[in-house]
């Protein structure tokens, strides 16, 4: 039986987002936290069967201005707040 977890903090002030605006993109620079933990589980049996499980937890927050309009506390585009999966092997 194995059991691994980790955890992180980013922070900074150059995150590149995207904004829209109608029909105008921008690429701006921002600041931005992010931070999460994850932990998995890996099971062997005796007789070759595996068994694994992890789960994992992401917040992000994005803050900034683009054309005028302030960015507050906004979530990073394709990040997922929690995510659990599980497999036997």
């Amino acid at each position: 039986m194995r059991f691994n977890s980790s955890a992180y903090f980013y922070g900074g002030s150059n995150f590149q987002a995207f904004f829209s605006e109608g029909a105008t993109g921008l690429l701006i620079n921002t600041e931005e936290e992010f931070f999460g933990a994850d932990a998995e589980r890996i099971i062997s049996s005796g007789n070759g069967w595996d068994f694994l499980a992890s789960v994992s937890f992401n917040e992000t927050s994005v803050d900034g201005e683009a054309g005028g309009n302030i960015i507050n506390d906004q979530e990073a585009s394709l990040a997922l707040g929690f995510t659990a999966n599980a497999l036997l092997i």
